[in-house]
């Protein structure tokens, strides 16, 4: 039977692998669709630099039961679902950020007549890069690609947060992501 973990063993495990994660050393990068919403590199950059918090989403396998024998079943696997991604930003006080998600979301649904566009034209990408403890050399990077603001949050104003920042909270839907080198 194998002995007890010990503490040495514990912190040494641990510090081979670089430490723990912290959840606060990330960036993200949001490019929406090339040349169809006014914003240049500063606009983009500042946006990804206003990132409050970001959700690195999961994967899930939808099944189907498959039922033999009359009393037996099985999941049987069929298809990879992702779930949204969540992103808060921290608001300029010109509401440059909201400005950019709304003129993204106008590109989906123009409001007046109802009429949609085509998928090809509003979509976009994000990467999010996680970096190593103490260091801003990524650990691993995640890209998502067809990525659209499915919602745009609502932006809580209230006189008892006087020394708070505004969160503008989107959420974007996307075809899929993968691990991403940079290539």
């Amino acid at each position: 039977m194998p002995s007890p973990f010990q503490s040495a063993d514990i912190l040494s495990t641990i510090n081979k692998s670089g430490g723990f994660s912290r959840p606060h050393h990330f960036e993200a990068l949001i490019f929406p669709p090339q040349g169809k919403i006014n914003v240049d590199g500063t606009d983009l950059r500042r946006l990804s630099m206003n990132c409050s918090s970001v959700s690195l989403p999961g994967k899930s396998i939808a099944t189907k039961e498959l039922t033999t024998g009359g009393f037996l079943t099985k999941k049987i696997p069929h298809s990879p679902q992702f779930s949204d991604l969540s992103v808060n930003f921290y608001l300029s006080s010109d509401l440059l950020e909201k400005s950019i998600m709304d003129a993204w979301q106008s590109m989906i649904h123009e409001d007046i007549f109802g009429n949609l566009s085509y998928y090809e034209d509003y979509i976009g990408t994000i990467i999010i890069h996680k970096f190593k403890r103490n260091s801003f050399e990524p650990v691993n990077s995640f890209r998502f690609l067809e990525v659209y603001p499915l919602v745009v949050g609502d932006i809580e104003q209230s006189y008892d947060q006087m020394n708070s920042i505004s969160i503008l909270p989107v959420t974007f839907a996307y075809h899929y992501w993968e691990e991403w080198n940079g290539s």
